[in-house]
């Protein structure tokens, strides 16, 4: 069966989310990829504000699918504060050339874990929820 018409799409931007949020890691890419996450973000903000527009109730597929949720309010949300990390970065005195400290590192690693494991609560309260159902005794 031939893929659908988006599906190639929706790879492909997949592969432009990875290759930003690459490239705001090294030195030398801070200010492209930067400005690129802040485009994203500007998209994504987008097509939340269409999403709850057009009423949509089509699953929208974000973060890999894992919520059943359609395009809304979240991915508004979302997208500006993507949209609004580079602008807010150079408000504050931070240049892309400067080394990023043990803190930003830190905090950025809690936050991504923290987003993991709300995204993927409804999986892990089902493996929870198995494990607590009693075994029979074999004899």
């Amino acid at each position: 069966m031939p893929p659908r018409a988006g599906e190639p799409l929706a790879r492909g931007l997949g592969a432009i989310e990875v290759a930003a949020a690459a490239a705001v890691l090294p030195a030398p890419a801070r200010l492209p990829g930067a400005i690129a996450v802040a485009v994203l973000g500007v998209c994504f903000a987008s097509v939340g504000v269409v999403g709850v527009l057009r009423g949509s109730s089509v699953p929208c597929g974000c973060f890999g699918g894992v919520t059943r949720q359609p395009l809304g309010w979240a991915n508004v949300a979302l997208g500006i504060a993507l949209a609004a990390a580079w602008p807010v970065n150079l408000l504050t005195g931070w240049r892309p050339g400067a080394d990023y400290s043990l803190r930003i590192a830190l905090l950025t690693s809690i936050a991504s874990i923290v987003l993991c494991l709300w995204l993927n609560r409804s999986l892990i309260f089902r493996v929870l929820r198995a494990s607590r159902i009693p075994q029979p005794e074999v004899s």
